[in-house]
């Protein structure tokens, strides 16, 4: 999945609308929809108050253990062509 449709999900699982996201945000709610359709993403500061809002980490939301996985297989990998 992508950070998009994380966004959406942990969005929904907490019952609030993008609307409520971005008043949260102090945006208007086009903002939200951005990000969720992936026209756009959130600047650092906007991801970590993401995290915050929706209660889950930033790493949650980016999805970072699948990266982390792949970053160490790449990493595997090349090592042992050297």
């Amino acid at each position: 999945m992508e950070f998009k449709e994380y966004l959406k999900k942990f969005r929904t699982d907490k019952h609030m609308t993008q609307s409520d996201v971005a008043q949260r945000l102090g945006y208007e709610a086009y903002v939200v929809s951005n990000w969720e359709q992936g026209r756009c993403e959130p600047s650092l500061n906007d991801l970590r108050k993401l995290s915050y809002i929706l209660e889950v980490t930033t790493d949650e939301l980016l999805d970072m253990e699948i990266f982390k996985y792949k970053f160490m297989t790449e990493e595997k990998n090349k090592n042992k062509n050297i």
